[in-house]
């Protein structure tokens, strides 16, 4: 199971945007979720979605490393 989780960054807050979830506990035959509301969990209102929607929405987002500035020098 995994969960990738895409955020932004607002008046000093980190806030969710969406979280993909796998999770094949829940369910074997459909182990792919969308939430709006939780990073990690299967919710109420988590949305079962198909492998090919999950792996379009991570694709949306592509890594990239941001600069780090150090608290301390």
């Amino acid at each position: 199971n995994s969960f990738t989780s895409f955020n932004y960054y607002t008046n000093g807050e980190l806030r969710l945007m969406q979280s993909i979830i796998y999770d094949s506990n829940t369910n074997p035959n459909q182990p792919w979720y969308l939430s709006t509301s939780s990073e990690y969990e299967i919710d109420s209102e988590a949305q079962s979605i198909s492998e090919s929607d999950a792996k379009y929405t991570l694709a949306l987002y592509p890594y990239r490393q941001v600069e780090l500035t150090p608290f301390i020098q």
